[in-house]
């Protein structure tokens, strides 16, 4: 430990007064921290400033927001198990972690060779969609009856749609995440930067548009429907 008074090792800290070095930040990080054998070189002040730590950090967005995307598989898998006061809930927290998680993975080249990739089927999508609509559909048809009588014309609205829809929403995120959940479990580091690569994609694509509206309809039915 430093002693009392005594300055933070670089001149970047130094500048911003903060206990932690503005390269790295190698007082804390959300996982284990780097060390000097795992990146050796420092700078003038001690602290370790090595082109490595970059790539050891994008290792640690991509590992959590696999564990990110297998979280909300794994609750739409049990969704039947549900009923429609606590999945809201609980799909606010997962499409919380998947929006955190993926903006720090980057796009990545995906694998140097064709890797057949899994796909879900459309019949399986649309039961899928069934067994999501049948736990959330009561609220969110609720929800579009509400955004109607509020547009004050007593007709169909893009909202409205979107909320009475959101089954294809919470589908669609699942199919994408899914498949790459399946090539990540490959386990092999061309079929993880497939996937990694598959996720940042559609991203930026599909499934991100997606889940914009579904955390906005989940949003809705939380804190306007059922708040009063």
């Amino acid at each position: 430990g430093r002693g009392e008074g005594q300055e933070p090792h670089c001149a970047a800290a130094r500048r911003v007064r903060a206990p932690r070095c503005a390269h790295l930040r190698c007082w804390g990080t959300p996982s284990v921290p780097p060390t000097a054998d795992r990146f050796p070189r420092k700078c003038g002040g001690g602290c370790m400033k090595e082109a490595g730590y970059d790539k050891w950090m994008q290792e640690e967005s991509i590992n959590v927001f696999a564990a990110a995307a297998r979280s909300y598989c794994a609750l739409i898998d049990v969704i039947d198990q549900h009923d429609s006061e606590s999945i809201f809930s609980a799909l606010e927290r997962e499409l919380t972690a998947l929006q955190s998680g993926i903006i720090s993975v980057e796009m990545g080249s995906g694998a140097d060779q064709r890797i057949e990739k899994p796909r879900i089927g459309h019949d399986a999508w649309k039961a899928l969609g069934s067994r999501i609509d049948a736990v959330i559909g009561p609220a969110c048809w609720a929800l579009a009856d509400s955004l109607i009588r509020l547009g004050g014309k007593n007709k169909e609205t893009e909202d409205a749609s979107r909320a009475r829809h959101a089954w294809d929403d919470f589908a669609d995120i699942y199919r994408d995440l899914k498949e790459g959940v399946e090539m990540w479990d490959l386990g092999d580091a061309e079929s993880r930067a497939e996937a990694q690569w598959h996720w940042r994609f559609g991203y930026e694509h599909h499934w991100g548009w997606h889940l914009m509206r579904a955390a906005l309809t989940v949003h809705e039915v939380k804190y306007y429907l059922r708040s009063g």
